[in-house]
């Protein structure tokens, strides 16, 4: 299937979104390119946000995909940026409320949506992997960047396109009215945040790169809604998660042991003066870190009981007087603003996007798509790929497969993989692939004068042996980074930390 399409819009300013706008603005062929960014500054979830994590609480359970607009918190500006930040405010109002305006009718304040990054956040993957392309992190960086070093990263990506960002800017519904044909506008319908004024625009293609990390998930175990009932205020989603010292007193059950669980529980260790508790569903014998004295490892979470403070893990172990629980258990795909799309792209489990191919373009009618859907993968570069394939779709250089091809390709997933959340997993090496898969489908493109690589156009990397090994090596990294303890923060390179690339020797540099 061929496509031609003119006018883009990007639904999110953060590392997808940012990608997504540099291959699009690369083709030099497209007439309008909008990215809708409901923040106030790109990055997506590397804005960090602290005080504001305790002003929305977390329904109990939390399995229901169905779910509107996320509301914001407003947040006072600070003129002086010396003074730190002042109190924030909830307004069940999406635009800016009056308390928040100037005598002119200025907005005075910025609309915060809640991150998942916690003060003491670094990444899981070393900087030399998980960089863009064209863009290396700053050489004094350390292997693994704090969560400030990411934001400043993509912010310094995003300078080439950032005229074409409309911040504070809300998606509140995208459809059209002939679902399914290619050749008819989607309707893009936004909403400045500080005025609350309905915006309408026809745009050829959509491209949703909102990310999946606003809504957290909470399963419905047993005994889960007469804990919260009996014990209101201890149940927590890592979502919410900011400092340790907050639970230094408590028995603390932390519910899954993925990257944020595995650095929530050697945090809170770190300072507690009772015992940590980890429960996962999965072995934890090559996690990357070593436990404390003070934390167990548990088998998955089954059930609990307010009665005692009593839970139950599934190889019929209990542990008793457990103060909160943690749940580090992910988050659901919702997408809101796509309630209308028929056939639906949202389940309510919201365990995944269904009616995809290759987790990126919506089969019945592909002039919408979606990046960085994937889970358990690099999602920089992962991103980037796919954005090279979208854009050079959308620019008319590319063909997609029939729509009966694109349909077998998410049944045989099915097949696979089952309708639920492992649909979108991708753990090493698949990601590896996906991205070379990805950047073998871009080479195909036809050639354009005018573009660069001599007419090819902008390029993703594609993935040989110094990123196989690497990836391939995580966690070996990660702990030899750890090792150095209070010194790790001047290690820059990895050939510091005494390793080798079996592919290419060592591994040094940016």
């Amino acid at each position: 299937m061929r496509l031609s399409c003119r006018s883009i819009a990007i639904i999110g300013g953060g590392p997808a979104g940012i990608t997504a706008a540099k291959y699009l603005e690369a083709e030099r062929i497209f007439s309008k390119v909008t990215v809708f960014e409901q923040r106030s500054t790109v990055g997506g979830v590397w804005n960090y946000t602290s005080q504001e994590k305790t002003s929305k609480p977390v329904p109990v359970p939390s399995t229901d995909a169905r779910v509107g607009a996320e509301k914001p918190v407003w947040r006072q500006k600070c003129h002086n940026p010396t003074e730190g930040h002042q109190k924030s405010s909830e307004n069940e109002e999406v635009s800016v409320p009056e308390s928040h305006k100037d005598a002119h009718g200025t907005s005075n304040a910025d609309p915060v949506f809640v991150s998942p990054m916690y003060s003491s956040l670094t990444t899981n993957l070393p900087k030399q992997l998980m960089r863009f392309s064209d863009h290396a992190f700053p050489t004094t960086a350390q292997i693994f960047p704090p969560h400030e070093i990411v934001k400043d990263y993509l912010a310094s990506y995003a300078e080439s396109v950032t005229d074409r960002i409309r911040f504070r800017t809300q998606v509140i519904d995208v459809w059209k009215d002939n679902p399914g044909d290619a050749q008819s506008p989607w309707l893009v319908v936004s909403m400045p945040l500080d005025t609350g004024k309905i915006v309408r625009e026809e745009y050829d293609a959509v491209i949703v790169a909102s990310g999946h990390f606003a809504t957290p998930f909470i399963p419905n175990l047993p005994g889960i809604e007469e804990w919260q009932e009996v014990h209101p205020g201890t149940i927590y989603h890592s979502k919410y998660y900011d400092q340790p010292q907050e639970f230094k007193k408590n028995r603390v059950l932390v519910i899954g042991a993925s990257a944020s669980g595995l650095d929530i529980v050697g945090q809170i260790a770190s300072v507690n003066e009772r015992s940590v508790l980890l429960a996962s569903n999965h072995p934890l014998d090559k996690v990357p870190i070593r436990f404390k004295d003070n934390t167990t490892t548990h088998a998955g979470l089954v059930s609990v009981d307010p009665v005692g403070r009593t839970v139950r893990f599934s190889d019929g172990e209990e542990a008793k007087d457990i103060d909160v629980l943690l749940f580090a258990t992910g988050y659901l795909y919702t997408l809101s603003f796509l309630s209308r799309l028929d056939p639906a792209a949202i389940t309510p489990a919201g365990r995944r996007v269904q009616r995809t191919f290759e987790h990126l373009f919506y089969w019945p009618d592909p002039t919408l798509s979606f990046l960085a859907l994937p889970q358990r993968v690099v999602p920089f570069p992962l991103s980037e790929a796919q954005a090279s394939v979208v854009a050079r779709v959308y620019a008319g250089r590319l063909d997609t497969p029939s729509q009966e091809a694109m349909k077998k390709w998410e049944d045989d997933r099915i097949e696979q993989r089952g309708e639920g959340e492992s649909f979108h997993l991708m753990p090493f090496p698949e990601d590896l692939e996906y991205i070379n898969q990805m950047v073998d489908w871009a080479a195909h493109a036809d050639k354009r004068e005018g573009l660069e690589n001599d007419g090819l156009g902008k390029q993703a990397e594609r993935w040989e042996d110094r990123q196989r090994w690497m990836r391939a090596n995580v966690l070996g990294l990660r702990k030899a980074f750890e090792a150095k303890g209070e010194e790790k923060g001047s290690y820059t390179n990895l050939s510091e930390l005494g390793l080798e690339d079996e592919g290419n020797g060592s591994i040094v540099g940016g």
